[in-house]
């Protein structure tokens, strides 16, 4: 397979994780939206986060033969999390503009072409990321969409209370996330983590206001996101916040008041929430 870039935009690498839990034909759903796209990466990187379910492995062998080293496989021994899976994936990205997708989301076909040339048209953009849609099931089952702050003064000031721009759909630059020291394991909330440390870096952001991604969203990411070990993940964040200047002693106060409240709540009202809320 010849990877498909003629439309004079710089050439750019795609990192993927997938692990044990990760389901098959998700995973396929996700690489074929990556493999569908208008303008096509000049490579996938795939890092394997540990041994993998032989189904998955199956179908992660099909497509390395089918793009013939078009997809760049990193293997860890062990399950070592998604920070150390993407920090590992980082350092194996051939290009400087990395785009990120989630093995079980899927990207609509224009959105690398739209985030390209957004980033070649706007050099000072170190990320820019897009709206996103949570679905169950199917993408015409769209429960809401996840929106944020389109500019660098907003998204700035809004990170500093909640997570406001969308991670798993982002592109970024690979030199601002290493200068920024790269993704760090932080169970689950390494990507807020990394768009704080990279603020503090001087890196510029930016959402472009359109649905370029859906989100899966099934019960156990749900799960995953509440109860009382995600209430302690939180306060362990917003101490890393408060320790690295991210944030004052007033916001860690409010922050850490809502978000553990937040995340004790009964899983039905957080969902109800969520979607009223579009979070």
């Amino acid at each position: 397979m010849s990877p498909l870039n003629d439309k004079n935009l710089p050439k750019f690498s795609v990192l993927m994780s997938v692990y044990e839990k990760d389901k098959p034909e998700f995973f396929r759903d996700a690489i074929d939206s990556v493999l569908s796209q208008t303008v096509k990466p000049d490579e996938i990187v795939l890092v394997k986060d540990g041994p993998v379910d032989a189904n998955l492995e199956k179908v992660i062998n099909e497509y390395e033969q089918k793009t013939e080293g078009f997809l760049k496989i990193v293997c860890l021994k062990e399950n070592e999390g998604l920070g150390v899976a993407l920090a590992e994936g980082i350092k194996n990205c051939t290009f400087d503009i990395v785009g990120r997708m989630d093995a079980d989301d899927i990207s609509v076909p224009q959105r690398f072409e739209k985030q390209l040339t957004f980033l070649k048209n706007n050099p000072d953009i170190d990320v820019v990321s897009c709206f996103a849609a949570a679905f169950e099931e199917t993408i015409e089952k769209v429960l809401f969409v996840r929106r944020g702050p389109l500019l660098h003064e907003q998204i700035a000031k809004k990170l500093r209370f909640r997570f406001c721009m969308n991670h798993a759909p982002s592109m970024f630059r690979k030199k601002a996330v290493l200068e920024a020291g790269n993704y760090m394991p932080f169970a689950g909330l390494e990507d807020y983590l990394l768009w704080a440390k990279m603020l503090l870096n001087g890196a510029k952001m930016a959402t472009i206001g359109q649905v370029l991604y859906y989100h899966r969203w099934e019960k156990e990411l749900l799960r995953r996101r509440s109860g009382l070990k995600r209430a302690a993940q939180q306060i362990r964040l917003q101490k890393e916040f408060l320790k690295i200047g991210f944030i004052n002693r007033l916001q860690f106060m409010r922050n850490v008041l809502i978000r553990t409240t937040a995340a004790v709540l009964p899983l039905g009202l957080i969902k109800r929430l969520r979607i009223a809320l579009g979070i």
